[in-house]
């Protein structure tokens, strides 16, 4: 199912102060016309921003291209200039090894 659009600042501030009031999820969704699921992300970390699409200022990276990266690399053994070349990442190699040596699930073995 496709997205919605994101969220504006203007509902940020109505669901957050609907859950203040101890509204429920399902009444706050009904409220302003959103789906719960929504409603949800958005009070599990109120900091965050969607980046699924467009970049965020500084990032070269999209969430999309990152987790397509790292599934890649669990896939089997490909290295990280390999990636950059299969993937067509518009970073350096280093900051790929950067990037993987973060991810908590991945360890690097001979």
């Amino acid at each position: 199912m496709p997205r919605g659009p994101p969220l504006s600042d203007i509902e940020k501030g109505q669901i957050l102060a609907l859950h203040h009031q101890l509204m429920s999820l399902r009444d706050i969704s009904k409220e302003l016309g959103r789906s719960v699921g929504a409603i949800q992300r958005f009070l599990k970390n109120p900091s965050r921003t969607s980046r699924a699409y467009a970049l965020v200022t500084g990032q070269k990276l999209t969430v999309r291209e990152e987790k397509a990266m790292i599934r890649k690399a669990s896939t089997g053994n490909f290295s990280a200039q390999d990636q950059k070349k299969d993937l067509g990442l518009p970073v350096e190699v280093r900051r790929i090894q950067q990037i993987l040596s973060a991810t908590l699930h991945l360890k690097y073995k001979k």
